[in-house]
């Protein structure tokens, strides 16, 4: 990659807008939705060196749930499927959500800032899910990106009052995987890999975190797998980049023990 493009990526994240608010508590039934899948690309990665944000501080708001103690693992944190036809299970929901219905009648959350208002102002945005106590867990997600240029993340480990966080970031348009941290003094790429990232299919999309130990998979694979004690607790926000119009469903959160 040339360095005027890293350059210009740079300046197109810089201003990346995020919002975490969580500390979710609800009851939901999940359904059997029907899940259209097309044919998986090749998931053999290389690793990269490159694609780490400049900047990202959501704004974040403390919450009252129960405390890491008072958690069983395997307990269901949170889960959303948005068969109900609502979205009101998250503290915050960016502008221009909303949910929608595939043609197989599956139920999704969408959001589009591929407009040319949301790009001229670097407008991204997110939904807030998700507790300070919550340390060992496994989150997952499908995600579909609507357009080539998309960009989607997952920041976890995300503590209210506290600039650091871990980042999960899948873009179509770098064609890449990422693990990244945020910290008071800026960014770090802690691995990425180059994968094909197709536009208009479902990926599903999953976090681990035991401790120190990561794990990013796609599609059932595990794609990254690091140990980072910096870390150790905090809730969520997934969100999408200026310019990206994308789909996400089945977001499911379950607590671990903290060694497997």
């Amino acid at each position: 990659m040339s360095i005027q493009l890293i350059q210009k990526y740079y300046l197109f994240v810089s201003l990346l807008f995020g919002i975490l608010l969580f500390g979710c508590s609800q009851n939901i039934t999940p359904t059997d939705a029907p899940v259209a899948h097309t044919e998986s690309p090749s998931l053999t990665p290389e690793p990269i060196a490159t694609h780490v944000p400049a900047t990202f501080t959501p704004p974040r708001t403390l919450t009252n749930i129960p405390t890491a103690t008072a958690i069983i693992p395997g307990t269901v944190l949170f889960e959303e499927d948005f068969e109900d036809g609502k979205a009101d299970n998250f503290l915050y929901i960016a502008d221009g959500w909303m949910v929608t219905t595939e043609a197989n009648g599956n139920k999704v959350f969408e959001i589009n800032t591929n407009t040319e208002a949301a790009i001229k102002n670097d407008e991204g945005g997110g939904i807030g899910f998700g507790s300070n106590h919550w340390a060992n867990y496994s989150a997952e997600y499908r995600v579909r990106m609507l357009n080539l240029k998309a960009n989607t993340w997952l920041s976890f480990r995300s503590a209210t009052g506290v600039q650091d966080y871990y980042v999960e970031w899948l873009s179509a348009e770098w064609d890449a995987f990422n693990l990244l941290i945020n910290q008071s003094f800026g960014w770090e790429n802690i691995k990425s890999l180059d994968l094909p990232v197709r536009d208009e299919r479902w990926y599903r999309v999953k976090v681990e975190a035991r401790g120190p130990a990561l794990r990013l998979y796609l599609e059932d694979s595990l794609m990254i797998e690091v140990n980072d004690s910096r870390i150790t607790s905090g809730g969520f926000n997934l969100g999408v980049m200026p310019g990206t119009h994308a789909q996400f469903d089945d977001i499911r959160v379950i607590a671990l023990d903290e060694t497997p």
